[in-house]
């Protein structure tokens, strides 16, 4: 916008004859913004971060504001409230609550977890203009870091404004900003040289997942790739993964305790508690939505784009926090599963935890 419209629309919104379209005043003074073609509705650039979330926009009249509404999903509105209040805040340990809760962060699985942090990388190509991240969060992994290596810029984009703030601190000017939506991406189609978007999609409403797919394969350049990070909440591996502790505690109950302690040992200590019950402690009143789609669901889509399926990682946070311990051989037991992951990542990747999709747009 020139400096004559903006110092129009800072007037209107002084007097409250303009606002955003959810309702809410404009605060403070607005230095930056961009238009639509229309010019019905401007999107504000604040803290080098662009405003692209459909309920940030500024309709530029009142009959603009009637036209497009400020229809906001309300599973969209928890999961951004969530991330903004609770989510990228960091703990006194340095860590951020979204990592303590839906992560093991325990030494004993620390190599396990960064080579399937690597893993991802493999299916990119390595070098390009543009990689696009969706729902960036704050980068919060060096591993991560690592996908945009090759770019020139990385575009992080995100529902949480507390996000795209950290993300701009590690990534300075290496990094474009933008608040948005994943199913309505701002963005030309062919434009990215990469696509990325890691425990997202689950988060999106179950009618609109298909639609979270669709625009990131829009975006992608022809001859390019991308990467999705899903997860499996009753998965094969995963079922058959804890039948052991059932057995045993099947086998607890059944047996005199002086009989079961001599033929099983001790019980092995608890793991953490569970990642819904963490966020929860956390969450004070916070909705958080959360649908996984199931492996039935995939292949029963007619996808208009080649989605190939391989194996992020096939053990869930609650598996390992139950039972790998660094003094019951934690590591051997990880780095067995890993080459087991690697010799079979489409099997794994079936009937894992957490798939990874590979999107490819044929030149």
């Amino acid at each position: 916008m020139s400096g004559r419209e903006l110092a129009v629309l800072n007037a209107a919104g002084a007097r409250g004859d303009v606002a955003h379209l959810d309702g809410t005043p404009i605060d403070g003074a607005i230095t930056a913004a961009l238009l639509n073609a229309e010019g019905s509705l401007a999107y504000r650039i604040s803290e080098g971060i662009l405003m692209m979330l459909p309920i940030t926009a500024i309709a530029t009249s009142h009959q603009s504001a009637a036209r497009h509404g400020s229809a906001h999903r309300r599973e969209k509105a928890d999961i951004k409230s969530f991330y903004d209040r609770i989510g990228w805040t960091k703990s006194e340990s340095g860590d951020f609550e979204d990592a303590i809760a839906f992560e093991d962060l325990r030494p004993a699985s620390a190599t396990y977890i960064r080579k399937a942090h690597q893993r991802l990388k493999r299916y990119l190509i390595a070098n390009g203009d543009y990689l696009l991240d969706v729902a960036s969060g704050p980068v919060q992994y060096p591993e991560y870091l690592a996908y945009s290596r090759g770019y020139q810029r990385r575009v992080c984009m995100d529902i949480s404004i507390a996000a795209l703030r950290e993300a701009r601190r590690k990534l300075g000017g290496k990094g474009i900003f933008i608040l948005g939506d994943i199913t309505h991406l701002p963005l030309q189609s062919d434009a990215m040289d990469a696509v990325i978007s890691l425990h997202t999609i689950y988060h999106v409403p179950r009618d609109e997942q298909r639609s979270a797919f669709e625009e990131l394969y829009r975006v992608l350049k022809p001859g390019r790739r991308g990467a999705i990070i899903y997860t499996f909440t009753d998965s094969l591996l995963m079922r058959w993964g804890f039948k052991p502790g059932r057995w045993y505690n099947a086998l607890r109950h059944s047996l005199p305790a002086r009989g079961i302690k001599r033929l099983m040992g001790k019980r092995p200590a608890p793991g953490a508690p569970a990642a819904h019950e963490a966020v929860a402690q956390r969450s004070q009143g916070v909705g958080f939505y959360f649908h996984a789609h199931p492996l039935a669901w995939f292949t029963s889509q007619t996808w208009s784009f080649p989605l190939d399926l391989v194996v992020w990682r096939s053990m869930d946070v609650q598996f390992m926090r139950k039972y790998i311990h660094l003094g019951r051989g934690g590591k051997l037991l990880l780095g067995l599963i890993y080459r087991f992951e690697e010799m079979f990542p489409r099997f794994t990747g079936r009937h894992g935890a957490y798939p990874l999709f590979i999107v490819r747009k044929d030149a």
